[in-house]
């Protein structure tokens, strides 16, 4: 473990090289796991006794609680031989305890600790996976991405989007999707990055919820198939396409190219204009082509207006 700085395994069997741990477990199994209801008593099962596991009463959540009291009890029971080992029990005139031998010497710095960023230790103790720093974020797949508070992150996506993608190492959490840790740098530590509000739809979500939407997603598209509506779309789509060449082939003889566009853009104007005005919208069909006149005219007698003003400011000036 980077952490702890070095970590050595004693072999199995080989309680003499584990003396300290050993210990421990004897200490608690003669003040409390050894007076449970159901325990061996440190005995083997003898044929013919009472089997101890009809007198188990306890839970698991009742047996954790008493060894944690168990350890807070041996940790605040006073030790004559701790007042010896260091001086700073006796200065503070504080009782030879284990708990009070840790605290003083973590207050005045007297150990071999060293700190840690939360963020780091957490994401040691998650399973390892890369993601890619890409133009729209740090990208766990094509649906998540995930973002930090770092001043360089919107400059890092800038060089994403012009020199590409890459990628870095990241650890999840398999129980809330909502962020990550990734080592932004290779020599820093991992930093916690939020998910993006773009990928809200996996906010606290399991792993497992989203190993299931990928799997939906691609059933959808392998389920996908053209229905009638569609199928009647694209033969409607086909119809038109050959009623319109049929049509041009059959002007294209008849008329030039000068001849097919001119006035275009009058043309066009024309033609949205008729479709604006459907002839369902009028009591009487002939409405349409006298309201399209009528604007036409409007429309030409405000320019002769406009041409006809610019001209008299013009003949002033002259």
């Amino acid at each position: 473990m980077p952490l702890i700085g070095h970590l050595s395994i004693a072999p199995p069997y080989r309680a003499d090289w584990k003396g300290i741990v050993e210990r421990r477990f004897k200490i608690l199994n003669d003040t409390l796991v050894h007076q449970l209801m159901g325990t061996t008593r440190g005995r083997h099962y003898i044929r013919g006794d009472r089997d101890p596991r009809l007198e188990a009463a306890l839970t698991l959540n009742e047996v954790t609680k008493m060894l944690i009291d168990a350890v807070l009890e041996h940790n605040s029971a006073i030790f004559e031989s701790l007042a010896a080992q260091s001086t700073l029990l006796v200065e503070s005139d504080l009782k030879p305890t284990p708990l009070n031998y840790w605290m003083i010497h973590l207050h005045k710095h007297r150990h071999a600790l060293i700190k840690a960023n939360e963020a780091d230790i957490r994401a040691r103790l998650l399973p390892s996976v890369t993601v890619s720093m890409t133009s729209k974020g740090i990208r766990l797949n094509k649906d998540m991405y995930y973002q930090c508070e770092r001043e360089e992150f919107d400059t890092w996506k800038t060089i994403a989007r012009n020199t590409g993608s890459w990628k870095l190492e990241a650890r999840i959490d398999q129980d809330n999707s909502s962020f990550i840790y990734v080592r932004l740098q290779s020599d820093e530590n991992f930093t916690r990055c939020e998910l993006m509000k773009r990928s809200s739809i996996f906010e606290e979500r399991h792993a497992a919820d989203v190993v299931f939407f990928e799997d939906w997603k691609k059933l959808q598209i392998k389920n996908d198939k053209p229905g009638k509506a569609s199928l009647e779309r694209y033969d409607r789509k086909n119809e038109t396409i050959k009623n319109a060449k049929e049509s041009l082939k059959s002007e294209l003889p008849l008329a030039s190219k000068v001849e097919r566009t001119k006035d275009m853009k009058e043309r066009r104007r024309q033609m949205i204009l008729d479709n604006r005005l459907a002839p369902d919208d009028f009591e009487h069909p002939g409405e349409l082509s006298n309201t399209i006149a009528e604007i036409s005219n409007g429309a030409g007698n405000r320019k002769k207006k406009v041409i006809s003003l610019l001209k008299r400011k013009r003949d002033e000036k002259l």
